[in-house]
């Protein structure tokens, strides 16, 4: 392998290793919006009671706001 493909490689693999978890992280995200949404709905419905719901909302908008403030995890 030459000097130049190695370097490729290498920036390839980093960028790899620090997107990631970039992509993960925004699932999590994305996976808890969705959830926020559908008890919201719930409650609307009256499907799940209005302060069970919004203690639900409370702890998945805590859970929400940590991954959103995560570094690189």
């Amino acid at each position: 392998m030459t000097g130049a493909v190695l370097a490729v490689v290498v920036s390839a693999s980093a960028a790899v290793a620090f997107a990631v978890p970039l992509l993960r992280r925004r699932r999590r995200v994305r996976r808890l919006e969705d959830s926020e949404a559908s008890v919201a709905k719930a409650v609307a419905d009256g499907r799940l009671p209005r302060s069970s719901g919004e203690a639900l909302l409370q702890h998945l908008e805590g859970l929400r706001r940590e991954c959103s403030g995560m570094n690189g995890s």
